[in-house]
């Protein structure tokens, strides 16, 4: 299944379009250097003050924090004013053209939403790794709701090769069980090849339910097992213990 293109650049920013998970246009980078200023809060306040004076009736939000701005949006002309600002105060002229604002704003305009990847519970999730040729695997074990999934990610490298479930779906290779969100899954990052009974029954216990990560972090964690990219960070805590 191919992933639907949800960043599109315009020069220097990339706009997140709306895609299976969300329904906002963002931008999430740094713009310190762009606009010149010390941190991604001092940039946030330029572009805020912009549209406070050139585009008031702009609907936009930030969450911005010292290495990248986070602006986010429901509305395409929104977006288009605050490209529009920071092409305006940008120190550098390669930021953005007047073109590629235009070349956008068609794209945010006539923007379909994709719509999201169907899995249920038993379903095997296959994702490619950083080294580009390594997919790791999972299964989903309880479905909590459309944005949240308890979920297996096993320590066997995957092979198309491979499809003798039993040895796949095999309980003594599990890296490790917890609660994710469904963000991967929703978006095709994550997909799903089949269907099967779930590897190991687990209940939705207080170990499951008080620790709640992002898709992502399976990405790093099976990239750390495999020696593709090293990372320390949670790495110990994912890991599912068999006692447990």
């Amino acid at each position: 299944m191919e992933i639907p293109i949800t960043a599109i650049s315009c020069g220097l920013i990339t706009v997140h379009m709306p895609d299976a998970s969300q329904s906002k246009f963002f931008i999430f980078q740094d713009l310190s250097e762009i606009l010149g200023v010390e941190d991604n809060y001092l940039a946030e306040k330029k572009i805020r003050r912009f549209l406070k004076l050139n585009a008031p009736d702009s609907k936009v939000f930030f969450d911005s924090e010292a290495d990248n701005c986070a602006i986010y949006t429901l509305k395409a002309d929104s977006m288009v004013s605050v490209l529009k600002a920071i092409k305006i105060m940008s120190v550098s002229n390669l930021s953005i053209s007047d073109s590629s604002i235009m070349d956008i704003t068609e794209i945010m305009t006539s923007w379909e939403r994709p719509k999201a990847q169907k899995w249920r519970t038993g379903d095997i999730f296959v994702f490619l790794l950083d080294d580009g040729v390594t997919k790791a695997y999972g299964q989903v074990l309880i479905l909590i709701k459309r944005s949240g999934a308890v979920c297996a990610l096993f320590g066997d490298k995957y092979s198309e090769k491979d499809k003798e479930k039993d040895k796949l779906l095999d309980p003594k290779k599990i890296l490790s069980i917890v609660q994710i969100n469904t963000n991967r899954l929703n978006t095709f990052q994550w997909e799903v090849i089949g269907n099967e009974d779930v590897a190991i029954e687990v209940t939705l216990s207080p170990q499951f339910t008080n620790h709640y990560y992002a898709s992502h972090m399976f990405h790093r964690l099976a990239n750390a097992h495999f020696g593709i990219v090293s990372w320390q960070n949670y790495y110990e805590d994912m890991l599912w213990k068999q006692s447990e």
